[in-house]
């Protein structure tokens, strides 16, 4: 068994090498696309639609090389750390794993984040609208006033929604292509609106006034939450990561003793299923102080 698993680490570690210099060419070739296409096409153009939400000074090609090098950085690391055999593949895998999911969790909270900033100003852009329509302005032009009178990103948006239309979208479809971008329930209510109000006629300006107030209403109940649930949020951060911070200093306190949970296979065992159970726990922990409203 050792044997085998002994000729296992020379291969895992010529094909970091491999992957290494692949997309060490890749970069400095200029042709990165055409190089990345056949193994991370598919990841790439996930990242693309990613990114058309965020506002990131970088590309998606090198935010995907920053984190197929991170991965195999503590990749190796995990393996030159490692004791014995098992042991560096798992403190391998681990690490791996980490710099992987790390770049997606901070991708994900800068989607959230601006996800939050555009409902935010939601608000202030319908009231907007509304005040437009009512003075006698179209759907557009006040689409246009909330361009120049609001920031970012309500206003890339709302511009990404009149682009196209002047290159013969109907104004319809570009709500609705706005819509799916977001994913914004609110925002799903007032392009659901602007269209019936297109269709079937109607007091738009009431509709949105009343859309507003439920909004800020909304928002209002949300804060209540949070700020209740606060203390929730905080023990289940506590209860995730003490664990892992408790393991850590007890392996500089008795590294002999705690080394044993990555060198023996009972205590590799051990430490699988307990990171899988503070992963449970921790997902248990977080459904049940998340409400939706």
């Amino acid at each position: 068994m050792n044997s085998i698993i002994g000729l296992i680490i020379p291969i895992v570690i010529a094909g970091i090498i491999f992957v290494s210099v692949f997309l060490f060419i890749a970069v400095f070739s200029g042709n990165i696309e055409k190089s990345i296409d056949p193994f991370f096409g598919r990841y790439l153009k996930y990242l693309e639609k990613e990114f058309s939400y965020v506002d990131l000074p970088t590309s998606p090609k090198s935010f995907m090389m920053f984190q197929v090098g991170l991965t195999i950085l503590l990749f190796a690391l995990g393996i030159i750390i490692g004791n014995e055999v098992l042991s560096k593949l798992f403190v391998a895998s681990l690490l791996g794993s980490v710099g992987f999911f790390l770049c997606r969790i901070y991708l994900q909270q800068q989607k959230n984040k601006r996800k939050n900033k555009f409902d935010e100003q939601l608000v202030d852009a319908i009231s907007l609208i509304a005040n437009a329509v009512r003075s006698g302005l179209s759907i557009m032009q006040s689409l246009e006033l909330t361009v120049s009178e609001m920031s970012e990103p309500i206003s890339y948006e709302a511009n990404m929604v009149i682009q196209a239309t002047r290159v013969g979208v109907p104004l319809d479809g570009a709500l609705l292509d706005w819509s799916k971008r977001m994913d914004s329930k609110d925002l799903d209510i007032f392009v659901t609106a602007v269209m019936i109000q297109n269709q079937t006629g109607g007091n738009l300006t009431e509709i949105l006034e009343t859309l507003g107030k439920t909004i800020r209403e909304r928002f209002k109940i949300q804060r209540q939450i949070k700020a209740l649930t606060a203390q929730g949020v905080m023990s289940a951060y506590v209860l995730t990561g003490l664990p892992i911070i408790l393991g850590a200093i007890l392996y500089f306190i008795q590294p002999e003793t705690m080394i044993l949970l990555f060198t023996t296979n009972y205590g590799l065992l051990l430490t699988i299923v307990s990171l899988v159970m503070i992963a449970t726990g921790g997902y248990i922990v977080k459904k049940i102080i998340t409400i939706d409203i």
